[in-house]
């Protein structure tokens, strides 16, 4: 299936631009016909759209990543789309009626398209801007989140990630390139900037595997840290900013009964390895385990993952269950019991492909697109709502 060279990306390298393997980027490999059912022609055309340009090869620090150009890539698609948008009663009077209603679905499905692009081309340069890669470790490694002892000071990780968002916001706003560029691309770019810092953060401190109350008080006041200095060089309020890890850091305070009933409340907000990484640092800790039954604290985790593992597989057979009278979200009344002999046995391997940031009944959703943002733009450009585009980039 010509689907599966887009998706064969778990060889790839941490560096590779496009997030394809070596091979994948060279035009010539003969990896593209075995992949491809269209033959070799088509085959052919598929290598030359996925050769990586050398300006794109180029990109590094120094540059911003080509930041500039990226965006000059978004705005022209988007606004294309919007002059096909403007045209198209003009283009339907020209066109055959027999045609008419093609020609009006390929616009609008043009529109979409654009929107999910433009907000996929913002965000993958974001990881990239903010050092993603080079950062994680930093959170994750030699932070002592497991110490006994209060921290006093934040970590120095903070520090460096206001200072790449100082410098991400100084090129947008001093830069030659960006000089006569509209507010609402900076306030995109940036919102977009704000996001990716706490995904980072998000991200991080669900891979740390022992935490201590006190580390939790210190993940906590870094958090803290880095909104009030992101806030400090331009106003910094992405939808999964602060409160959204607040409301996760202070879940690990509850019981394990109303952490499981929180989790079947919010678990659309949040990835499915985040809540696996709440589970493994509160049902595994030793703390934890004097608190459970004499079963012992792997049996409990076993079935709370086994809890998770079918809230996450309701994503893909919701309307199976619509038709059986049984909601995803359930209510107060459903405890771990109830929502295990829901859960089933799922494969956990397939588990790990639903994410629901794709959800578009999540509200914690990140889109600087959102018409509750100044810079929005109509809500059909959001990655949110579980596309092609969006599935693609979230597993990236």
């Amino acid at each position: 299936r010509r689907g599966s060279l887009l998706l064969s990306t778990s060889s790839s390298g941490p560096n590779s631009p496009t997030g394809f393997t070596a091979a994948e980027e060279d035009a010539g490999d003969s990896s593209f016909i075995v992949h491809s059912s269209g033959g070799a022609a088509e085959a052919s055309k598929m290598a030359s759209l996925l050769i990586v340009p050398d300006l794109i090869q180029s990109a590094d620090v120094s540059n911003m990543f080509l930041l500039n150009e990226r965006i000059v890539a978004a705005e022209s698609c988007w606004f294309v789309a919007k002059i096909l948008v403007d045209l198209k009663p003009k283009i339907l009077t020209l066109t055959s009626s027999s045609f008419r209603a093609t020609c009006e679905q390929l616009i609008s499905q043009f529109q979409v398209i654009a929107g999910q692009l433009r907000s996929l081309i913002y965000r993958s340069v974001c990881p990239l801007l903010i050092r993603h890669n080079t950062m994680l470790p930093q959170i994750t490694e030699n932070c002592g989140w497991d110490s006994k002892k209060l921290r006093e000071n934040t970590h120095d990780w903070v520090d460096k990630l206001v200072q790449i968002g100082k410098d991400i916001w100084e090129y947008l706003s001093e830069s030659e390139q960006f000089a006569e560029s509209s507010t609402m691309v900076r306030e995109q770019a940036w919102m977009e900037v704000c996001q990716s810092f706490f995904d980072l953060v998000m991200e991080g401190y669900s891979k740390v595997r022992k935490v201590s109350l006190e580390g939790r008080s210190a993940m906590t006041m870094d958090v803290f840290a880095l909104h009030e200095g992101l806030n400090s060089v331009h106003l910094c309020r992405p939808p999964r900013g602060k409160h959204h890890i607040d409301n996760f850091l202070r879940t690990a305070y509850m019981s394990e009964e109303d952490m499981m009933q929180w989790i079947q409340e919010n678990w659309r907000a949040y990835s499915y390895k985040h809540i696996l990484g709440l589970l493994v640092q509160t049902l595994s800790s030793s703390a934890a385990s004097a608190l459970l039954s004499a079963g012992g604290g792997g049996r409990r985790l076993k079935e709370a993952v086994a809890v998770i593992d079918g809230l996450y597989e309701i994503i893909e057979s919701s309307s199976a269950l619509a038709s059986t009278g049984t909601h995803s979200s359930g209510g107060s009344s459903m405890n771990i019991s109830s929502l295990l002999a829901l859960a089933g046995q799922p494969r956990r391997g397939s588990v790990r492909l639903r994410d629901p940031d794709n959800s578009s009944s999540n509200s914690g959703s990140s889109s600087i697109l959102s018409p509750s943002n100044p810079a929005s733009v109509d809500s059909s450009s959001s990655l949110i709502g579980g596309g092609k585009l969006s599935q693609l980039f979230n597993k990236r």
